[in-house]
C-alpha cells in the first residue's frame, strides 16, 4: 500500500544511512509526531479562532501539515460539524492510510466525487465500512462514539503504541456513560484511559462525554493532533 505516512519513515530511514537524519530519531519510543513536524508550510491565519484558542495549535499543526483543511475565506469553521467523509480524509492523512488505487463503491462514493479516495483507502482496510454495503454515509455527521471507533481501530491497524495516562479517566467516569453504545464502549474507555478523551466537566463534578453528540471540527483537530502527540512506534 502507497501511503504517505510510511514514504514519510522511508525517508528518514534512507536520511539515517547517509547521514543526513540522526538514526535516534528512528527509535522504537518516537513520537510519531515527530516524523510529520519535519514539514516547515507557513500557517494559514484563520480569522474565526477567537473563542477555540484551546484548539488553535492542534489546528496550526494539522493544516500546516496538510492533515485538515479550512474553509474559504480564511475560515476554519471549528464550531461546524465533521461530516463522515471530512472524517475519512483526516483519519487517511493522520495515519498514512491514502491509496489511490482503492476502490470502494457506495452510493454515496462515486469516483467523480471529492472523498473517493478517502473513504475508499478507510474502507478496503475494515476501519470503517459505512452504513451498510451500499451505503457509506459520507455526508451524516460523524459522532463522537463513532469517531472514538474509528480511531482505535486506526491505531491497531497501523500497531501505533498509546500508553495509558496516569491521571486519566476511563469510560465508566463519565455521567452518560449508560448512553455510549456497547460497539463504543471499549474504543472510548481506551482513548479515555490513553487521556486522548476527557469529557466535558460539569460545575457540579458530572463528567459528561456526550457520546450521540455531533463531533465539531475543533473537536477533531484536537483529539486528532493529541493522538499523533502521544503515539509511538
Amino acid at each position: 500500500m502507497r501511503s504517505r505516512f510510511w514514504c514519510k519513515i522511508a525517508v528518514l530511514l534512507i536520511g539515517a544511512i547517509v547521514g543526513v537524519v540522526s538514526a535516534s530519531s528512528l527509535l522504537p519510543g518516537a513520537s510519531i509526531k515527530h516524523f510529520w513536524a519535519d514539514i516547515d508550510n507557513a500557517p494559514i491565519e484563520f480569522v474565526d479562532l477567537g473563542e477555540h484558542q484551546w484548539a488553535a495549535d492542534s489546528i496550526d499543526f494539522l493544516t500546516k501539515n496538510g492533515i485538515m483543511s479550512g474553509k474559504l475565506d480564511k475560515k476554519f469553521d471549528p464550531e461546524g460539524k465533521m461530516l463522515r467523509s471530512e472524517f475519512a480524509k483526516v483519519i487517511v492523512n493522520a495515519f498514512g492510510l491514502y491509496d489511490g488505487g482503492a476502490h470502494m463503491d457506495f452510493f454515496d462514493n462515486q469516483r467523480d466525487m471529492w472523498h473517493f479516495s478517502y473513504i475508499s483507502s478507510l474502507a478496503q482496510t475494515g476501519i470503517s465500512r459505512g452504513f451498510s454495503d451500499e451505503y457509506y454515509g459520507s455526508y451524516h455527521e460523524i459522532l463522537r462514539q463513532d469517531a472514538a471507533v474509528i480511531i482505535k481501530k486506526a491505531i491497531d491497524y497501523v500497531g501505533f503504541i498509546v500508553p495509558n495516562k496516569a491521571d486519566a479517566i476511563n469510560a465508566a467516569d463519565y455521567s452518560d456513560y449508560s448512553e455510549i453504545d456497547d460497539y463504543a464502549r471499549e474504543s472510548v474507555d481506551f482513548l479515555s484511559k490513553c487521556g486522548i478523551l476527557n469529557g466535558d466537566r460539569m460545575d457540579d463534578g458530572r463528567i459528561l462525554f456526550y457520546p450521540r453528540a455531533s463531533a465539531t471540527r475543533a473537536e477533531i483537530a484536537v483529539l486528532t493532533a493529541k493522538i499523533l502527540s502521544v503515539a509511538e512506534m
